[in-house]
């Protein structure tokens, strides 16, 4: 009866292994489909920013076409034009070093922030358009890059 009792515990233990194993799969199998369908999402975000993107780099074109400054617009003048712009963009917070909620309030900062980062983002894409680099592509490269250059702190060891 003993030895009948000690297997029958050693059966139970076995299926409660089994079962914490069992349930551990599970959990990451629900974890890896919950992973997969956030990355779905994520890169049907993407896919909408890129195809914003797309329409972004399409006025260019038109803007530039319209005016004929395609001929102004070559690698060295418009690397100039984006240090220009972000010269013109550190200029609206020299000598001063205001929190962001001080930025933020202030309308007129910001608006004018805001047309200096959009001066730098058209430069940088006319200069994508003229050498054919994907700009969007790129910077999701150097990105990944970044991430496995400066891992999150919970990564470190």
């Amino acid at each position: 009866m003993i030895i009948f009792s000690l297997d029958l515990l050693n059966c139970f233990g076995i299926i409660f292994i089994l079962s914490q194993y069992v349930v551990i799969n599970i959990h990451c199998c629900v974890k890896t489909v919950v992973a997969i369908l956030k990355k779905q999402s994520v890169v049907k975000g993407m896919t909408k920013k890129k195809e914003q993107f797309d329409i972004l780099k399409e006025k260019m074109i038109q803007f530039l076409k319209e005016r004929d400054w395609e001929k102004f617009h070559t690698p060295k003048n418009v690397a100039m034009s984006i240090a220009i712009e972000a010269a013109e963009l550190m200029e609206l917070l020299q000598w001063s070093n205001p929190e962001i909620t001080t930025v933020i309030s202030n309308q007129e900062l910001i608006s004018q922030i805001k047309d200096e980062i959009a001066d730098i983002v058209i430069y940088t894409v006319s200069l994508g358009l003229s050498l054919n680099i994907d700009i969007f592509e790129s910077v999701l490269a150097k990105m990944d890059k970044n991430l496995k250059r400066f891992p999150p702190k919970s990564e470190l060891k």
